[in-house]
């Protein structure tokens, strides 16, 4: 659900639409998500735009992360444009290493 919140969000309308949305409540699932999956390009574009807006740490509620995206936009409206980008481009396709993880898991648990 982590992953695919991400995903959908950030290929529609970037990391400001996903932080924006209640998907971004999620945002620390994915990062543990990412990091199980070795999906690091991912994993560090995520950390650093979440470092560029709140770097006393990632609020999951929505509403406390919509001032400081909005203030931190504002003073630069292309500031996540990179980390965006390098999610756009699926450099890992993080989605389809988890449907293998888990496909490789379920096959165990039928042995």
């Amino acid at each position: 659900m982590a992953l695919e919140a991400l995903e959908g969000d950030v290929m529609n309308g970037g990391l400001s639409q996903y932080f924006s949305n209640s998907s971004g409540d999620l945002a620390a699932e994915a990062l543990i998500a990412l990091d199980n999956l070795g999906a690091w390009q991912t994993y560090k574009a995520l950390t650093s735009a979440i470092a560029k807006i709140w770097a006393d740490g990632y609020p999951n509620d929505r509403a406390e992360r919509f001032k400081p995206l909005e203030d931190a936009e504002e003073r630069d409206e292309n500031l996540l444009d990179e980390e965006t980008e390098v999610i756009q481009d699926l450099p890992e396709d993080f989605l389809a290493l988890a449907l293998d993880k888990l496909a490789v898991q379920y096959q165990g648990d039928e042995s």
